[in-house]
């Protein structure tokens, strides 16, 4: 014989939680991205469609510059951070010093150019 354990208000509440999100990231997954190839009938010709990307889910820098400064991940993160900030119409002309971690960001990649971020920028969305 099986006994049954009611689920508390709180379990339910996780669990939908839970299913919700990744609901989300299934649907996220699901919409076309990238390079795609449409076939029409009676024709063996192909026409390339490139779809945007999707923007990036990466969570905001830490608003200590310390502990970036030595985190192992730090090179990565800037190179993300000063991509993101490239593509973004809005901070193109925004003076360079408005981001707290901009020393980083420099030494990290300051060698850099704008079409050179905007490239990377773009490869990485489409991978």
């Amino acid at each position: 014989c099986a006994k049954h354990v009611k689920p508390s208000l709180s379990d339910l509440k996780t669990l939908v939680g839970q299913r919700n999100g990744i609901v989300c990231d299934v649907l996220d997954a699901a919409r076309p991205r990238g390079i795609a190839l449409e076939y029409h009938e009676g024709s063996n010709n192909a026409k390339v469609v490139v779809n945007e990307p999707p923007q990036s889910n990466l969570p905001p820098l830490l608003s200590n510059t310390s502990s970036c400064e030595r985190c192992y991940k730090n090179r990565e993160c800037m190179m993300y951070t000063s991509a993101d900030n490239a593509g973004n119409k809005s901070s193109i002309n925004a003076p360079r010093t408005n981001l707290p971690h901009r020393q980083l960001i420099d030494h990290f990649t300051g060698h850099l150019k704008g079409t050179d971020l905007e490239y990377f920028r773009k490869w990485d969305r489409l991978i």
